[in-house]
């Protein structure tokens, strides 16, 4: 269950797009290893390993006030395993 109230709530952007995509853009420019920050939605990160790539999924909830709920994914990021293969390429955005 997803439960946790989101960056809006205390950064206080609120529903505001243009100030939370400002927000994202200044965390993912501050931390090097950070490739994708959503600010505003809930949910959780899957992620899969195989011997040919690490393939991550951000599954996304419409509510977190409700045991009744839709899931979707939002976003899907690959790379190849290993120490040299550190870049993450978007899949599905």
């Amino acid at each position: 269950m997803v439960t946790s109230p989101g960056f809006e709530n205390y950064v206080g952007f609120g529903s505001d797009a243009g100030v939370q995509a400002q927000f994202e853009t200044a965390v993912t420019t501050l931390v090097d290893d950070l490739a994708y920050l959503n600010a505003a939605n809930r949910g959780y990160m899957l992620v899969d390993f195989t011997h040919t790539k690490v393939t991550s999924r951000w599954v996304f909830v419409d509510t977190i006030t409700s045991t009744e709920y839709t899931a979707s994914v939002a976003k899907v990021m690959e790379s190849a395993p290993g120490s040299g293969n550190r870049t993450l390429s978007t899949v599905v955005s």
